[in-house]
């Protein structure tokens, strides 16, 4: 869409409207993300499939498999850490 300059005097309604020296605000354009919600990516955990804990700080803390790679919830609900889930319900317990 190509702009026409300042002192056009063509037969376009955007040429004769900034002619008469009417300019359209930023706020009466309507916008895509107008009444969207704001992105709540910090605390979709879930949505994301990691398993982990909130900390008292506000902090999510993901709990980490042998390699460093985040544990995801698949693997959980499958139960291929059954074993360190229960060894670190009894660190808990034990404290």
């Amino acid at each position: 869409m190509a702009t026409h300059p300042r002192g056009c005097d063509c037969q376009a309604y955007a040429c004769r409207l900034r002619a008469k020296g009417v300019q359209l605000d930023t706020g009466a354009a309507t916008s895509v993300r107008k009444g969207k919600p704001d992105s709540n990516s910090r605390y979709n955990g879930w949505e994301r499939g990691v398993v982990g804990e909130e900390r008292p700080d506000g902090t999510f803390m993901p709990y980490l498999s042998g390699e460093g790679s985040p544990i995801r919830n698949k693997a959980v609900s499958e139960g291929k850490y059954d074993k360190a889930q229960s060894a670190l319900k009894a660190l808990r317990t034990s404290a």
